[in-house]
């Protein structure tokens, strides 16, 4: 053996010991004698894979693998700290040149099936899956693999299934009780759920994931006080994590806590996607203490279409400290949003030029921004409207007028929250056949499972009709009431002034805050709970009650 394979075969012995240091050393004497020692620059890469020096671990395989690309492990550890970079079609292409290399590497293709979760094309992660189990059926991260994949493809069923055959083989995983846990709470199990994330915690204590995950289903069992606890105890052990402290924020407002909420909310804007769109804009953000008079602000979109509609009050507030205002919004709200002021300028989001500005906002900052300024909720109802666009109904006949009903029962299906928000349409049949009603769809998009009750139940839909805001806005203004899932024509017809009963899951978004029937963010508007977590149809009985009188006064 000569002394370089020595050296090497010695920094090894310390790598397999766990002494990572020594290692290190190790292989870098072997690379000061030949730069180009190929085994050298993997392993050393491995080491920073294993403390988490990622771009370092990236940069060391890619130079391995430039000297000697035959590495079937050094293409999947590069993949692994791709992925950790978030390099997700680099991460794919890696484990593919792996598996060109080695077909029968099964933990290759399940480290691409999950990286293909993440790339949200859960079909092909589900394919690989399946195609491990068929030949080694014991593989048991397969099996947690294809149960994520199929928690995220929303095959709940299926993906209970897929956790219990891993846990079959391997009893206590706390990765796949927490995906475990996170099934069952969409399948509106959340004391099941925790039981998960309870037993996860105990084989894993110091996951601050498993810890953020318990401290979410406590707030869906409105067990708030433990939930906070569980939020500050991952924050211990994940120092400064956005999203912990993003959801520590959700919490409080929904608890009514304004101030520390929309303090704690602003850390989603440290969130890779957030920041990374956030690092586009080349003037400073808005701040609480920024004088605001003679200064032009941007505002812009950031979230859903809902969220716009809803936060967009707020930029009156800045006309009225003497500030110069443009929103920016995505296409199918720009003209809704011209009708918000004639002194502010609205423009398209995606082309709008990124000078001229002294500030600029995320449209959900402007709470925590404005909270000294305005303390309590800006509720000039309304706010907005169908700028003089009218919608052609037909005209009502006879003696007893209908009362004209819009409603809206599902929202985008790839909203993470949608399984405990959105409502099957068949679900409403009793209530759309009362007698005095006439029914109009808000829906710009039907569902094909919703298609066959639509068809069925006496509902006039306007899909076809229904191009951006706007055009729902005229929809909405000749109707009597609207009845809608926690959606954004929720909060298009409360910025309208229009008479709005929103349907709100057990656990509701924090805007909703909890109990309580009204809404400071809509005053005429009436929220009906769901009871219990799942219960559509105590909530939808209790909508037709109070629908009744309403009929019975009809024309």
């Amino acid at each position: 053996m000569s002394d370089l394979q020595s050296r090497l075969s010695q920094a090894f012995a310390r790598h397999q010991a766990g002494d990572l240091p020594a290692a290190e050393q190790g292989y870098r004497a072997v690379l000061a004698v030949d730069p180009n020692h190929w085994q050298a620059m993997s392993l050393l890469a491995t080491i920073g894979l294993q403390v988490g020096n990622f771009a370092f671990a990236e940069q060391g395989f890619r130079a391995s693998l430039q000297r000697q690309p035959k590495q079937p492990d050094a293409w999947l550890n590069l993949a692994n700290a791709q992925r950790e970079l978030r390099q997700l079609d680099a991460a794919a292409d890696s484990l593919r040149q792996c598996l060109t290399l080695k077909p029968d590497y099964w933990q290759a293709k399940v480290n691409l099936a999950n990286v293909e979760v993440m790339r949200k094309d859960y079909e092909e992660a589900i394919s690989l899956c399946r195609e491990v189990i068929a030949v080694v059926p014991d593989f048991v991260d397969a099996h947690h693999a294809l149960g994520l994949a199929l928690w995220e493809a929303r095959a709940l069923p299926e993906a209970l299934a897929a956790c219990d055959a891993a846990l079959t083989l391997q009893p206590g995983a706390p990765e796949t009780l927490l995906t475990r846990g996170h099934v069952l709470r969409a399948l509106n199990q959340p004391e099941a759920g925790l039981q998960c994330y309870d037993a996860a915690l105990a084989a894993q204590t110091d996951n601050a994931k498993i810890c953020m995950s318990r401290a979410d289903v406590l707030c869906e069992l409105r067990r708030f006080d433990e939930a906070l606890a569980a939020y500050d105890r991952a924050l211990k052990l994940q120092p400064g994590d956005p999203d912990t402290e993003m959801a520590k924020g959700m919490t409080l407002l929904l608890m009514g806590e304004m101030a520390h909420g929309w303090q704690h909310y602003e850390a989603r804007l440290r969130t890779p996607a957030r920041a990374a769109e956030l690092a586009r804009f080349p003037m400073p953000m808005l701040s609480p203490d920024t004088a605001l008079a003679g200064k032009h602000i941007l505002l812009h979109g950031e979230q859903g279409f809902g969220d716009a509609i809803q936060f967009c009050r707020y930029a009156c507030l800045l006309l009225e400290a003497g500030a110069k205002v443009t929103l920016a919004v995505r296409k199918p709200l720009m003209r809704l949003m011209q009708t918000l002021t004639p002194q502010i300028a609205v423009v398209d989001q995606a082309t709008v030029l990124l000078s001229g500005f002294d500030h600029h906002c995320p449209l959900l900052s402007l709470p925590y921004v404005l909270l000294t300024r305005c303390p309590q909720i800006p509720a000039t109802i309304p706010y907005l409207s169908a700028g003089g666009l009218r919608y052609p109904m037909d005209s009502d006949t006879g003696r007893c007028k209908p009362l004209r009903l819009g409603i809206v029962w599902s929202g985008s299906p790839t909203h993470r929250g949608d399984y405990a928000r959105s409502i099957p349409l068949a679900k409403w049949s009793d209530l759309l056949a009362m007698e005095g009603l006439e029914v109009h769809s808000l829906q710009a998009q039907v569902r094909d499972a919703d298609r066959a009750a639509l068809q069925a139940l006496a509902v006039h839909d306007h899909a076809e009709q229904l191009g951006d805001f706007l055009d729902t806005a005229a929809l909405i203004e000749p109707l009597g009431l609207v009845i809608t899932v926690d959606t954004s024509v929720a909060h298009l017809a409360g910025a309208l002034g229009k008479p709005v009963w929103i349907l709100i899951p057990h656990t509701p978004d924090f805007r909703w805050m909890l109990d309580r029937t009204d809404t400071p963010w809509y005053p005429q508007a009436r929220l009906f709970r769901q009871a219990a977590p799942g219960d559509w149809d105590g909530v939808l009985n209790e909508v037709s009650v109070a629908l009744r009188p309403m009929l019975s006064h009809a024309g």
